[in-house]
């Protein structure tokens, strides 16, 4: 597989990053992920728009401009006629200088993607809740340092993901949004988050079947009495959730709306 290096196009297996890079030292670098559908980057503007968004946050630059990027990975795209891949970025800084910002190295590349854990949707996940606040959540970064330390009982306990709180009001898991609804009113936190492109893909859905959403702080105990609850990411697109620790939703049956969206993302993707 070909991937992206500051301008060359090279095997990937000859990509690396250096020992003394940010990244590995403190854990601080710009990262952004997506799909194909149909052999086309899925909302690669949105993805293209957030990690402009992130590397301004984090205070990096990059002698690349969108439209730029965005015939970087067209050309990588055909150059890797494979299917069931997607493409990550990353944005690599240099060690901190006088500047006022980083200068950013680039790395684009495509991967293999997971196997797809059929039965999930059908059966619905279960997901574990904890107390954490991730640092400038509105940024997508590779810090992943708390869903990696939480990895083992994730797997033991059979949950997909951790829930992350503030010990009153739910936020998002180390890779998803997460959404409820209650009486046929669909809720999803507003601050604190990362706002997701599959986030934002869900919400036209919800637009456009006239469904009421409400973008609110969604306590804890709110979330416990949800008639259904569900998460969005790149990866797993909609997935419904039908256990939170030991709390069962719904008698771990899959709600109707929820069906419903995973339905309409489905068949967006497919005509994509």
């Amino acid at each position: 597989m070909i991937g992206f290096h500051n301008g060359n196009y090279i095997d990937v297996t000859n990509l690396s990053i250096p020992i003394t890079a940010t990244t590995i030292n403190r854990s601080y670098a710009a990262f952004e992920f997506f799909t194909l559908a149909n052999n086309k980057p899925f909302y690669l503007d949105r993805h293209l728009h957030r990690l402009f968004n992130t590397l301004k946050i984090l205070r990096i630059k990059i002698e690349y401009s969108n439209l730029s990027l965005k015939n970087i990975i067209l050309n990588l795209i055909s150059k890797n006629p494979l299917e069931n891949i997607s493409y990550k970025i990353f944005v690599i800084p240099e060690p901190l200088s006088n500047s006022d910002y980083f200068k950013g190295y680039l790395f684009i590349f495509p991967i293999l993607n997971a196997p797809n854990q059929e039965l999930l949707y059908k059966t619905g996940a279960k997901l574990l809740l904890k107390k954490h606040l991730r640092f400038l959540p509105d940024a997508k970064t590779t810090n992943y340092t708390a869903a990696i330390y939480w990895e083992n009982e994730i797997i033991k306990k059979c949950a997909i993901d951790v829930l992350y709180h503030n010990e009153v009001s739910i936020l998002e898991t180390s890779r998803s949004n997460i959404f409820m609804v209650k009486n046929n009113i669909i809720f999803t936190p507003i601050k604190d988050i990362l706002y997701g492109i599959t986030r934002s893909i869900a919400i036209e859905l919800i637009q456009k079947n006239n469904f009421i959403l409400n973008e609110k702080e969604i306590t804890i105990k709110e979330l416990q009495q949800a008639d259904e609850i569900f998460v969005t990411s790149t990866t797993r697109e909609i997935l419904p959730i039908i256990q939170l620790d030991s709390t069962i939703i719904n008698s771990k049956v899959i709600g109707s709306i929820t069906q419903k969206l995973m339905a309409d993302f489905s068949h967006l993707k497919n005509e994509y």
